[in-house]
């Protein structure tokens, strides 16, 4: 009978291990540690809208009214609610006041005079609040309107104060329906800004110094909460400036430019 040789491989049951792939048994294994992936930080809905208005304020005014859109026919409940729906900025006064200003030879562009006919009156994202010339701010700021009361919690820091104004830009504040034709301004304390000694001299003058006022005049006699109304008025269509009467806030006769 023919005797079969023993080759090495045939003691072994299981699978070949070559040195050559075992060369680092020496080692003790290594601990798996998770490393954390970069992620990219996203902006959130106001901090993109903040970042609109930013964008605009720093623009040419000939860009920038090439690219806000009129709205026409709103009070300014309804302006707010289609800016809110859209996720769109209501453009700030300051803003305004260089497209009114800065964009053209007021007296004899028809073009312009054309503009200014189909846009304005205009809400603008600017919000105001000033009490009576000698009245301090006390804690509750409450304006009544005669078809509806709109109230504001005054921050501990400016409660005391007379002579002056507090600014706030949209999207810095939201207005919120308590029923029954009551309302309440929400603003974030660190985003208003304070304006003082408003009234110089005989008149009621704002002070120019910051771009939330630039342009701004208001015949401050009386307290007042509300948004600030641009438009056009004069035979060669020069830009005024006011807050808005008690009975404005409800009627849908302004527009609102939104980017």
């Amino acid at each position: 009978m023919r005797r079969l040789s023993r080759q090495p491989w045939a003691l072994s049951s299981g699978p070949i291990k070559l040195a050559a792939s075992d060369t680092f048994r020496r080692y003790k294994p290594e601990e798996s540690h998770e490393v954390r992936q970069p992620m990219a930080r996203t902006k959130t809905p106001i901090e993109e809208l903040r970042a609109r208005r930013e964008m605009l304020i720093s623009m040419d005014p000939k860009k920038v009214k090439e690219i806000i859109e009129f709205h026409t026919k709103l009070n300014f409940f309804q302006a707010l609610v289609l800016a809110k729906r859209e996720g769109k900025l209501m453009v700030p006064n300051s803003v305004h006041e260089r497209i009114l200003t800065e964009t053209g030879c007021i007296a004899y562009n028809y073009e312009y005079a054309r503009y200014l006919e189909q846009n304005y009156p205009a809400w603008t994202g600017t919000i105001v609040i000033y009490e009576d010339k000698f009245h301090p701010f006390k804690d509750q700021f409450i304006f009544n309107d005669v078809f509806f009361t709109i109230s504001f919690a005054v921050p501990q820091r400016f409660r005391g104060k007379t002579n002056c104004m507090l600014v706030v830009e949209h999207p810095d504040f939201d207005i919120v329906d308590l029923g029954d034709n009551k309302f309440e301004l929400k603003v974030d304390d660190e985003k208003i800004y304070l304006i003082e000694d408003v009234c110089r001299g005989r008149g009621c003058r704002m002070p120019g110094e910051l771009p939330q006022t630039k342009g701004l005049a208001a015949a401050k006699y009386s307290s007042y909460l509300g948004p600030v109304v641009r438009c056009e008025d004069g035979l060669h269509y020069e830009a005024i400036h006011r807050t808005i009467g008690r009975d404005d806030w409800h009627r849908e006769r302004f527009k609102v430019a939104l980017f």
